[in-house]
């Protein structure tokens, strides 16, 4: 049995309506953010968040409108009450101690 060279794995679901392709600034875009953060997005680091899911076609980057999807509800929500409640108390600590 030989293999080609250069082989690509074929893809397990063809493109369809729901696999829309996408570009850099469509992303941003749907997203509402910057394209810088796009691009900041698909490098793999280690933080916490799971990097932007990305191919490349030559030096360009392409998008699945489902998979950008699929990432953004995958994020973990931001607890922005938390810090809040850090300044609150905060707060609540200096008046404390004022009386």
């Amino acid at each position: 049995m030989s293999t080609k060279r250069n082989a690509q794995p074929m893809p397990e679901e063809t493109p369809t309506a729901q696999q829309e392709v996408m570009t850099v600034s469509e992303v941003a875009t749907l997203l509402k953010i910057p394209r810088s953060s796009i691009y900041e997005k698909t490098r793999r680091r280690t933080s916490t968040a799971p990097p932007l899911p990305a191919r490349r076609c030559g030096k360009y980057l392409r998008f699945f409108r489902s998979e950008v999807m699929a990432w953004l509800t995958a994020l973990p929500l931001n607890n922005a009450g938390r810090r809040a409640g850090k300044i609150a108390s905060a707060a609540s600590y200096e008046f404390s101690i004022r009386k």
